[in-house]
């Protein structure tokens, strides 16, 4: 069961951004900008431990026990494993589970658990070759700030 969120107004998002201001220890007349700057490098920070931990995690249960990662075959296996994830996450599109659900012990499942899947797969992999991912989307979205609008001519 999803939690129901209210709709913000004018007065919830000013007591959000004081409480915001406060939490960051920025002055009171601190400009947007750089209170959605301070947030964004708290999101990035965190990016970086959710994705350290699927690989630890990943190896403390045994997955890479004995695991040769210099070798393609393996690469691709550890590439395969987050297509597989990712075309989990297709099938609960196609047959209409959006939301959050729970299925036998409580195990999650959905389309959120199944994109959650994907990011603790992309995250395991990178561990796994030794790429910082949070880094390398960092400056993936620095760079893609400066691209023009829908750039390429592509269509999706």
């Amino acid at each position: 069961m999803t939690e129901e969120r209210p709709t913000p107004t004018a007065e919830s998002d000013a007591a959000a951004m004081r409480d915001l201001r406060a939490l960051l220890g920025l002055h009171r007349g601190a400009h947007a900008e750089s209170v959605v700057r301070a947030v964004q490098a708290l999101t990035e920070r965190r990016l970086g431990a959710v994705l350290t931990e699927a690989h630890r995690v990943a190896t403390s249960k045994g997955w890479h026990a004995g695991a040769d990662w210099t070798d393609p075959q393996r690469q691709l296996a550890g590439l395969m494993l987050i297509a597989t994830e990712i075309a989990e996450a297709a099938e609960c599109v196609r047959v209409g589970h959006l939301s959050p659900m729970q299925g036998a012990g409580g195990k999650p499942e959905g389309l959120p658990s199944e994109l959650a899947d994907v990011v603790i797969r992309l995250g395991d992999f990178a561990g796994a070759m030794g790429i910082d991912l949070e880094a390398a989307v960092i400056e993936k979205q620095a760079f893609n700030r400066t691209r023009s609008h829908r750039h390429g001519g592509k269509l999706a």
